[in-house]
């Protein structure tokens, strides 16, 4: 399987996981809406209920089931909540993740087809030295396809030995005849 075949296969994962992880958030959602309620409804009766007498033993199982068992539900409904924006927070990095994926894919075509801009490297004569340029009075040399001269008509050639200009920190033309390491 070829590195882009691979890189299609997890693009494509990328995308279809999140599918069902959709509905299952929404369900936990709702479930956390839904419990909030009813377990505020509990705890209330509870106290209501612990409230109207004044007899400890007739106090405790209102406390029980409706103050213990409202607030699990509250703790429970507030758990629901928090997962279901994880959930959602993590569909949303796995579709950018796969956008990103989809960019840098998209950049390292156009960079085997044209030139990266992102790689050192140049234009290079037939000669098989690099073509050094400036603009009329600048005070830098660049590769001849550096992205920041690169549509200028009024480029003037630079030797390489150039004392008085400094290489731009873009396109790097002093590394560009140096070997590159694998």
């Amino acid at each position: 399987m070829s590195d882009r075949d691979q890189h299609e296969l997890d693009t494509e994962t990328l995308r279809h996981v999140g599918a069902p992880l959709r509905k299952i958030d929404q369900v936990m959602e709702i479930a956390g809406i839904a419990l909030l309620p009813i377990g505020l409804t509990l705890m209330l009766i509870g106290w209501y209920g612990a409230a109207k007498t004044g007899w400890v033993f007739e106090q405790i199982p209102y406390l029980i089931s409706g103050g213990l068992i409202g607030l699990g539900m509250v703790f429970a409904a507030g758990s629901l909540y928090l997962a279901s924006w994880i959930s959602r927070s993590s569909a949303w990095n796995r579709h950018q993740t796969a956008l990103l994926l989809d960019a840098l894919e998209e950049l390292k075509h156009v960079g085997a087809l044209g030139g990266s801009a992102f790689a050192p490297g140049g234009s290079v004569n037939g000669a098989g030295a690099t073509r050094l340029v400036a603009t009329p009075r600048g005070s830098m040399f660049h590769l001849a396809d550096c992205p920041i001269v690169a549509n200028r008509d009024d480029l003037r050639e630079v030797a390489r030995g150039t004392d008085d200009m400094k290489p731009c920190g873009m396109c790097s033309p002093l590394e560009a005849d140096a070997p590159v390491a694998h």
